[in-house]
């Protein structure tokens, strides 16, 4: 009886794997292979560094077209008000 336990003991371990490896499943995601890939970076247009702060004019694509004024609009602590009086942090 021992021995029949231990002989099926055995049957029982090797047979497992095999069972497990049937179930593999079929992937169903679709691919689609590309010829080229192009990576575009984009500069910041406003730069905070320790002791000052910096607006990128150059790389601001909506500066091309507008005036100085719309331009500085734009920039941090810089106001223009109707009349077109520029204030830089609250100061005249």
């Amino acid at each position: 009886m021992r021995r029949n336990a231990i002989l099926l003991s055995i049957i029982l371990f090797l047979t497992t794997p095999l069972s497990a490896q049937e179930a593999t499943k079929s992937d169903t995601t679709k691919t689609q292979k590309l010829k080229e890939v192009v990576v575009t970076h984009q500069k910041q247009l406003i730069k905070n560094d320790i002791d000052k702060l910096t607006y990128n004019v150059k790389d601001d694509v909506t500066a091309q077209t507008k005036s100085t004024l719309e331009v500085l609009k734009k920039v941090p602590f810089v106001t223009v008000d109707g009349q077109d009086n520029i204030k830089v942090q609250g100061s005249a």
